[in-house]
């Protein structure tokens, strides 16, 4: 498994679409900063149709101000993002 981090907002940076192409079904992808804007919009789309595991920091959302729909990712904390890490065979980070 590939831990895809994604922390640009799809609105502003293409890292969002490079990366969802490349991300297997068996890989995790982590939105964190402003990647959490995914989560809004036509993006939420995109991310229920692609069959990896979506992840987002819960605090990255509340500090935005966002809820997401119930379902599109999994909201997960520092720790767990430290955990998820250290299992993933690779780190790729989206800039």
């Amino acid at each position: 498994m590939q831990l895809h981090i994604i922390n640009q907002s799809p609105y502003q940076k293409s890292v969002f679409s490079q990366a969802i192409k490349v991300a297997a079904a068996q890989d995790a992808i982590l939105l964190v900063d402003d990647g959490v804007y995914a989560l809004t919009g036509d993006y939420l789309q995109q991310i229920k149709q692609h069959p990896a595991q979506w992840l987002a920091i819960n605090e990255h959302l509340a500090l935005r101000g966002l809820k997401p729909e119930p379902g599109a990712a999994k909201l997960i904390d520092f720790d767990a993002f430290v955990s998820l890490s250290m299992k993933a065979q690779h780190c790729l980070s989206w800039y």
